[in-house]
């Protein structure tokens, strides 16, 4: 533990060049009594790494020689009192640690091509070695469809009543999609792991204690394989999502422009043979939604809902468990929201779709889809409650027809939907490409509205991307 703590104050993370060392020196204790001792020991070190590094530039590589060079210099200046203070601060701080000759190291880290040397973690440590774990990732300026989406669907899967079923979410803290995927996970009191680029002594992105408190209070972690003190660096950020999609069975692409970030974890996940999800962008002509679309075009799974992502799991046939809690109403007191007002869910599942959460106590004129206690009522911030209540008041308007409920719960623009699918059931299934061309349905809307009819039952999907009356 001693040695891999110094080698992670020389390095910060660890990459190829330095595991080719790890192997040359036969581990982090040789290594370091190489450094600090037998000078003639590390020079032959050096010399093998140098003659390997030089083939590797050749090759089109970015490894140079000169890396031997400035990790000598750079391990020089790490004295052994520092080693001691760091474990000493972690001891008085509640920071717990785990290196890769732990026994409950997460398994899915240790099988990645370069995997941490050590893990500085805050909560549970079961929560980073759980069966199903999703990854999250998406813009920091995400739009409203992504946020609500994410929040929504990360809070089914991570609901404590699925039993052994449940999904652990798993993002990078930052603001935008990670919160959103923070925030749905802890609005059903589930487990999630954010995973910092930077040291956990650091408050980073700024003013985040508090959402590491609420992670920790309901079973989740915070992560970093950086030392507690380390300031976020860019390089930091791309040696990340390296973590996050190995942590994952999966990775789950909301919503990120042509040039972004997300790419990395992305191809993180290819990289480590883990699958991809997306989110189906709401304009394909708008470029900060572009990012997804390579993935779609490659094989990605479009998520319609939660039980797309949990058959990508291979879960989607329920154990007898999972569909006794489905049977049953599920209660619970939610988070307060940052207006401070809290409501009270209560869950009415049925089995074979995921949990539709339901507001207890509302205001009035508040649509359906917000007292379904889905993303939609949920207010954006304390500012922006004025306007979240003239929308509301404004879909009510819209989506509430002459006759009142209609076909299962069914208002206005989906009961025209549902109209449409029922008219072309004999001809077979009637594709979400016919509603936009033909019947002249806006994309973004289109795939929340048949969202809410299949969690509601009304209709089902069939292969090909197309919908029909259940």
């Amino acid at each position: 533990m001693w040695y891999l703590c110094w080698l992670t104050l020389v390095c910060g993370y660890p990459n190829n060049k330095l595991a080719a060392l790890l192997t040359e020196a036969g581990g982090a204790e040789n290594l370091y009594r190489a450094v600090t001792k037998d000078n003639r020991y590390f020079a032959l070190i050096s010399d093998n790494l140098k003659t390997w590094a030089h083939f590797a530039d050749r090759n089109g590589g970015r490894v140079g020689s000169y890396w031997v060079d400035r990790f000598i210099a750079r391990a020089r200046k790490v004295e052994p009192a520092h080693v001691d203070d760091v474990l000493e601060y972690c001891d008085k701080n509640n920071i717990g640690i785990m290196s890769q000759y732990d026994a409950d190291y997460p398994e899915s880290l240790a099988n990645i091509s370069v995997p941490p040397l050590m893990l500085f973690f805050q909560g549970n440590r079961e929560a980073l070695n759980m069966p199903y774990m999703l990854g999250v990732v998406g813009s920091r300026k995400c739009s409203e469809y992504a946020r609500k989406v994410t929040r929504r669907i990360c809070g089914e899967l991570a609901d404590p009543a699925l039993g052994s079923f449940k999904f652990v979410i798993v993002s990078g803290m930052a603001k935008g999609a990670d919160t959103a995927a923070h925030r749905g996970a802890l609005d059903s009191k589930g487990m999630t792991v954010g995973v910092l680029a930077c040291g956990i002594s650091v408050d980073y992105p700024a003013g985040s204690f508090s959402l590491r408190s609420e992670i920790a209070e309901c079973g989740g972690a915070v992560v970093t394989e950086l030392a507690p003190s380390a300031r976020p660096d860019k390089y930091y950020f791309a040696a990340r999502n390296r973590i996050m999609s190995g942590l994952c069975g999966g990775t789950f692409l909301t919503e990120f422009a042509e040039k972004s970030g997300c790419h990395l974890t992305a191809m993180h996940a290819v990289d480590q043979c883990r699958d991809l999800y997306y989110l189906p962008p709401r304009d394909i002509y708008d470029n900060s939604c572009a990012g997804v679309i390579t993935y779609a075009r490659d094989g990605a799974t479009p998520v319609m809902s939660s039980k797309d992502i949990a058959a990508g799991f291979g879960i989607i046939d329920m154990s007898s468990e999972v569909k006794a809690v489905m049977e049953t109403k599920v209660e619970r007191i939610a988070p307060q929201s940052q207006t401070g007002q809290t409501d009270r869910e209560s869950f009415r599942p049925e089995y074979g779709q995921h949990f539709t959460p339901v507001l207890a106590e509302t205001k009035p004129g508040l649509t359906r889809a917000a007292k379904r206690g889905g993303a939609g009522g949920v207010l954006r911030s304390p500012g922006d409650a004025a306007e979240a209540e003239a929308e509301v008041e404004s879909d009510s308007a819209q989506e509430t027809g002459a006759d009142g409920e209609n076909d299962k719960g069914a208002t206005g623009r989906k009961q025209e939907i549902l109209e449409i699918l029922k008219n072309g059931a004999g001809a077979g299934a009637v594709t979400v490409d016919e509603l936009v061309l033909k019947h002249g349905f806006e994309i973004g809307t289109l795939s929340l509205d048949l969202f809410d009819l299949e969690l509601g039952g009304a209709v089902v999907q069939t292969p090909g991307n197309g919908y029909k009356p259940a």
